[in-house]
C-alpha cells in the first residue's frame, strides 16, 4: 500500500508543500534532505524525536527545513 494513501488530508497538503519548497533548493541540499528523510522515516519514534532534537540535526537544517522534512513528524512517522 502507498504510504500516501494512508495520511489525512492536511498530512498530504504538508507533504505537498514540503515538495515546494524542495524544488526550489540547491541540489546538493535537496540531497542533504533526502538523506535525512530516508533516515528518519527508518526510525521509531522515539530515535525520530530524539535526532530531530540533537543538536547535530538543529545546526544542519534551518527551523524552515526542518519543519519541511518533519511538520510534526507527521508524515515522516507514516513512512515507516
Amino acid at each position: 500500500m502507498n504510504y500516501i494513501a494512508r495520511l489525512s488530508q492536511e498530512q498530504r497538503q504538508q507533504l505537498r508543500d514540503a515538495n515546494r519548497t524542495l524544488e526550489t533548493l540547491p541540489q546538493d541540499r535537496k540531497v542533504m534532505v533526502h538523506t535525512a528523510l530516508r533516515h528518519l522515516s527508518k526510525m521509531d519514534s522515539q530515535q525520530r524525536t530524539e535526532t530531530i532534537q540533537s543538536e547535530r540535526f538543529r545546526s544542519t537544517f534551518s527551523d524552515q527545513k526542518k519543519a519541511g522534512i518533519a511538520p510534526g513528524h507527521s508524515f515522516v512517522k507514516t513512512m515507516r
